[in-house]
């Protein structure tokens, strides 16, 4: 048949017809017409309409529960610990030329800081204290190189 019309299926269904029925009168698929059907709001007569329980008697209204107002927490304040940073820059020399534990940062110039570094990292006290420093948000490690830029 054609396609999908609300009053013959709405007649269809009131004549008793089966939405397998009504899928084939209109070439549609079985779930496609039940589908339909739910959104116009036909109901079979005496079928138990599943999933919606109807009470007996109204539901009373609920009583709203007050919870105790919990006082304001104080503002976390954050102590930012500047480490200075100290480095003798006199014994920079090109990178290829260093040792193992000599610090490996780089200058503006080219050259590598080759301050003693400790066992374990590459870099000195001084650079160690500006690449592993905790940070929480970004806009906290930009603020954190700021002072390095000047």
């Amino acid at each position: 048949m054609t396609g999908w019309n609300e009053g013959i299926a709405r007649d269809l269904w009131r004549e008793g017809k089966s939405a397998t029925e009504i899928a084939m009168y209109f070439g549609m698929t079985r779930n496609a017409v039940c589908g339909r059907l739910w959104r116009m709001g036909l109901k079979r007569e005496g079928a138990a309409s599943y999933g919606i329980r109807q009470r007996a008697t109204p539901k009373p209204p609920r009583v709203k529960k007050f919870k105790a107002v919990k006082p304001p927490k104080p503002p976390r304040v954050e102590a930012v610990v500047v480490v200075p940073v100290v480095v003798d820059i006199m014994a920079a020399r090109p990178f290829l030329s260093r040792t193992m534990r000599e610090c490996s940062w780089i200058l503006d110039d080219g050259n590598a800081c080759c301050n003693p570094s400790d066992g374990g990292t590459s870099y000195c006290a001084g650079h160690r204290a500006i690449v592993y420093r905790p940070t929480g948000k970004p806009k906290d490690y930009e603020r954190s190189l700021r002072r390095y830029v000047a």
